[in-house]
């Protein structure tokens, strides 16, 4: 294992934590603060989750990304997990992706597909799941068990 790649794959993930962690941030202090330094906050929201829903719900994706960071050295996953979860994390990319291509174009009236900052952030969320997913291949023993140093 290349201990330079694994540096660099464990700073994105911290990366990408930290984006997440503004957005969550940002969206909320707009939802109670309104002003002229963040995006409005209809920029920030799709409707598709009630907002008094959607704030626990980041919030507690938020304590797992910081979670896994911070766990990474002992986590395990079946041969067979890791391909799924890559394989959902590839492919939420590419549907986010065609999300923010759509909303940046501004072709449709479909409210999901006109704001580009969810997709954005959903980029973010996908990133982090393919990186953990790099991660935890990359120091994977024969038998399935993580056999690397935290960074």
């Amino acid at each position: 294992m290349n201990r330079y790649f694994s540096k660099y794959v464990y700073l994105g993930l911290i990366s990408f934590t930290c984006l997440f962690a503004i957005r969550v941030s940002a969206q909320l202090v707009e939802s109670v603060f309104p002003n002229a330094l963040i995006p409005d906050f209809d920029r920030w929201y799709s409707g598709v989750v009630d907002y008094q829903l959607l704030l626990p719900i980041q919030l507690i994706i938020l304590s797992a990304m910081i979670a896994a960071i911070c766990w990474l050295p002992q986590l395990k996953l079946k041969q067979s997990s890791l391909i799924t979860l890559k394989s959902f994390a590839i492919l939420y990319f590419v549907i986010m992706f065609i999300r923010l291509v759509i909303a940046l174009a501004g072709t449709t009236t479909l409210p999901w597909f006109q704001l580009p900052l969810p997709a954005f952030f959903h980029l973010v969320l996908a990133s982090y799941l393919f990186c953990i997913t790099q991660y935890i291949g990359q120091n994977q023993s024969t038998e399935g068990e993580i056999a690397c140093t935290h960074y």
